[in-house]
C-alpha cells in the first residue's frame, strides 16, 4: 500500500522461498537452486537484481534489515 509501512518477511529454508507481508502469507513458496548468501565480498542486493533491468528495481525505503543464520 502506498504511503504505508510494511513489515516484509522473507524466509529461505531447504531450497524454498516464502514470503509475508504484515504477517500474512503474500506469495506461493518458490522453489529455487539458490544457495546461502555467500560468506565472502559479494555485494548483497536488496530491492535490487544484478541480472533484471532497472525497472524491476524497489522504489521506496527499507528501514531496518536483520539476517539470521542457523
Amino acid at each position: 500500500t502506498a504511503d504505508t509501512w510494511q513489515e516484509v518477511i522473507a524466509i529461505y529454508k531447504d531450497g524454498t522461498v516464502y514470503l509475508y507481508v504484515d504477517g500474512e502469507e503474500a506469495a506461493t513458496p518458490v522453489t529455487t537452486t539458490a544457495t546461502a548468501i555467500p560468506g565472502d565480498t559479494s555485494e548483497l542486493l536488496i530491492g535490487h537484481s544484478a541480472t533484471a533491468c532497472k525497472t524491476n528495481d524497489y522504489e521506496g525505503y527499507v528501514d531496518t534489515v536483520y539476517i539470521w543464520g542457523e
